[in-house]
């Protein structure tokens, strides 16, 4: 698997975004990005925060990050992201950053949130 690229998968993500609707999916997206490229004030304080567990060498995430959602452009910038985030969360925990670690880690934590919230609209019936 490729090293993940954090500024490919923003300008990935930040594409993908304009087709979302307004609402608690986009504002969770958009958040992310923020927090991600350290434009959110508070980035490495609060919630939510993405469970990650590293070992003493950074390794790239590996399978699908949101198995459950429909393959697409929004899910595909979405893997993309979060893939690039727990990496450079990784990285920056390898080498004792741990406030930039946790603000990778928060911006994973709302991507998160936005897949849960696509999720369930996705099961809701029509």
């Amino acid at each position: 698997m490729p090293v993940p690229h954090l500024p490919t998968a923003l300008y990935r993500m930040q594409i993908a975004l304009a087709d979302v609707d307004p609402g608690p999916v986009r504002a969770d997206l958009e958040h992310a990005l923020a927090i991600a490229t350290f434009d959110a004030d508070g980035a490495g304080e609060g919630d939510p925060l993405h469970e990650a567990h590293f070992g003493q060498i950074p390794q790239i995430p590996e399978g699908p990050m949101f198995p459950g959602l429909p393959a697409g452009p929004l899910t595909e910038a979405m893997d993309e992201l979060q893939r690039a985030l727990i990496w450079e969360a990784d990285n920056a925990e390898f080498l004792d950053a741990d406030l930039n670690s946790s603000v990778y880690l928060r911006a994973a934590g709302h991507l998160d949130r936005a897949a849960a919230a696509l999720s369930q609209s996705a099961d809701a019936p029509v």
